[in-house]
């Protein structure tokens, strides 16, 4: 496994090209919160620091749209671009590691499998919103049904479990269909099956990639900082940098780890 993560180091450092798909993502990632900001600030302003959230936790979601219908409509889009984004991401560096494609070309080629990046984004809100919704409803009955509260506050526990052991037996999917060629329902079931005996290996690689990107990410921020004051440009062009890196170091990583496994 550690060796995935210098090879991954070491992709980055041979070819600096591939930080353009994630800069570029970053851009794009932007402008969609540009566009949902006044969404967003509208919710978090009025629900989290003024606490409307209606008369009881119950009526909370008919609350909410009833009284932010649109705001909600936006974020919502806001989500499922951003995902998208993320799924097209990881097609472009399968696509350049798995495929040899050159960073460019795999980007413009990527833009072909529209059709099944809409459809795994689209599978994964979905499934995102069913799991939220339970969890709300578990969350609720938990905390306001007195007989039965401590029997759906274990229930809640083990749902959360549940939904972590998910992600992580489907979270390598996209991986899947652009490597072996698959659709995604088949890729569904392979990404299942091909994670058996691989959590706890998936789980500190997730990890430790997180301790790495958290410390790189920190460094970019600190010194993009450093020049806030006088040279505002340069400190943007620095973070940009920071997130494009660890980006690309993020989904390079979970492909190389993919590809390694299989040999």
């Amino acid at each position: 496994m550690f060796k995935t993560f210098i090879e991954s180091a070491g992709e980055l450092i041979k070819n600096p090209f591939t930080l353009i798909p994630a800069v570029c993502a970053m851009v794009v990632n932007l402008f969609v919160l540009s566009i949902a900001s006044e969404a967003y600030f509208n919710v978090i302003y009025e629900v989290i620091l003024f606490g409307n959230v209606g008369d009881s936790i119950i009526e909370l979601p008919l609350y909410l749209f009833a009284s932010y219908g649109k705001e909600i409509f936006i974020i919502a889009g806001a989500m499922f671009l951003t995902l998208a984004i993320g799924y097209y991401l990881t097609y472009v560096y399968a696509k350049v590691l798995a495929e040899k494609e050159a960073v460019i070309p795999a980007m413009i080629k990527t833009l072909g499998n529209a059709g099944e990046l809409i459809g795994i984004t689209l599978f994964a809100f979905v499934m995102f919103f069913i799991y939220a919704t339970i969890t709300y409803f578990l969350i609720v009955i938990s905390f306001t049904v007195e007989i039965i509260g401590l029997f759906a506050f274990i229930i809640l526990l083990t749902w959360f479990f549940f939904g972590a052991y998910a992600y992580f037996k489907f979270m390598f999917t996209p991986i899947i269909m652009v490597v072996k060629k698959q659709k995604l329902k088949i890729g569904l079931a392979t990404s299942w099956k091909w994670s058996e005996k691989k959590i706890i290996s998936i789980m500190v690689l997730l990890l430790v990639m997180g301790f790495i990107t958290g410390i790189v990410g920190d460094l970019f921020l600190t010194l993009g900082s450093a020049f806030e004051q006088d040279f505002e440009i340069i400190a943007l062009i620095i973070l940009a940098l920071g997130i494009g890196i660890t980006s690309t170091f993020y989904h390079i990583t979970l492909i190389k780890y993919f590809l390694t496994s299989e040999n």
